[in-house]
């Protein structure tokens, strides 16, 4: 099997970012809101339990940060040396698009959450054996458990698993989901049993304190109202950028809760999808209802995403 070759993307950026990214916490700084300079980001508090549903207890290492925090504020996405291809259909009545290139990047690095076998949520993967999802993806807050029977498969298409399925060694969220059920910090981090990223590649991923208002993105997960195992996606702008949520126009439907939103030029995540529009338990509080939302990559995530993908699953 082919080495990975590192691909390493440094986007312009109109600010400088002038806090280290070394913090003795994963506090979140303020961040001020583009639409409302009185709304402040909350602060990280991770929570996790292992594959056997013991509490893990959390210290943060900081390694990987430290190593970033000269680097703007950009993590490099990997891909594997070989891509394939497949044409693309467009559904009707629909502003999504299907997906049948699941081995190419970044497709490749989407992956398919299934609970009990059935279809469930999207995440993406940021390390070899570590992904990202949304919080209510792997904890529930109305049934105040974490949840099972979960598998990850990346790149899945239909029935086909190209990058095989893996268990969660360890999984976290957000004390403030749990204890709040608050969609601000609606995140979830899978560490993987297998080292699936070393054939899917993975996501770089990032954060800015300026606003991301009509900035391209792309949004890819796995919804339930297609047939199961089956990417789609819609490419757009973001609408709104908040605090804590980014609001955008493009369609979604259930189970892609968890999927990347990130910048069509360069394939960093900014944020994590979570929300449809309209009423319902889990509406945004920021983005207004006409627009579904995400959870923003804050600096406070970005920290604690360093740090998880740096760890092996085992400890």
């Amino acid at each position: 099997m082919k080495n990975f070759r590192n691909s390493i993307t440094l986007a312009a950026r109109a600010f400088v970012v002038t806090a280290a990214l070394l913090a003795t916490s994963f506090s979140t700084l303020p961040v001020a809101a583009d639409d409302d300079t009185d709304l402040d980001t909350t602060e990280v508090s991770p929570v996790g339990i292992d594959s056997s549903g013991n509490h893990l207890p959390w210290h943060p290492t900081n390694s990987e940060a430290a190593s970033s925090a000269d680097s703007e504020d950009s993590v490099a996405g990997h891909t594997p040396d070989s891509a394939e291809s497949a044409p693309r259909s467009v559904s009707a009545g629909d502003g999504r698009m299907q997906f049948t290139d699941t081995t190419s990047y970044p497709n490749s690095a989407i992956v398919y959450i299934t609970k009990d076998g059935k279809t469930h949520c999207t995440g993406w993967m940021i390390s070899a054996d570590t992904l990202v999802t949304a919080g209510h993806c792997v904890y529930s807050f109305e049934r105040e458990e974490w949840l099972s029977g979960l598998e990850f498969s990346p790149g899945a298409n239909g029935s086909e698993r190209p990058f095989e399925t893996a268990k969660a060694a360890q999984t976290w969220t957000d004390t403030s989901w749990v204890k709040k059920g608050s969609p601000l910090l609606d995140w979830g981090v899978v560490k993987l049993d297998k080292q699936l990223g070393e054939r899917s590649g993975w996501f770089g991923f990032t954060w800015r304190p300026g606003e991301y208002k009509d900035v391209k993105a792309e949004l890819r997960g796995y919804p339930d109202d297609k047939n199961p195992g089956e990417l789609w996606g819609m490419s757009g702008t973001v609408a709104v950028s908040r605090g804590n949520q980014l609001c955008y126009s493009m369609d979604t439907h259930s189970a892609q809760s968890g999927s990347p939103l990130y910048m069509s030029d360069e394939a960093l995540v900014i944020g994590i999808h979570a929300y449809g529009k309209g009423p319902g338990r889990f509406t945004s509080r920021e983005c207004p209802s006409q627009y579904n939302a995400g959870t923003r990559i804050t600096k406070g995530l970005f920290e604690l995403f360093l740090d998880l993908r740096s760890r092996v699953s085992t400890e």
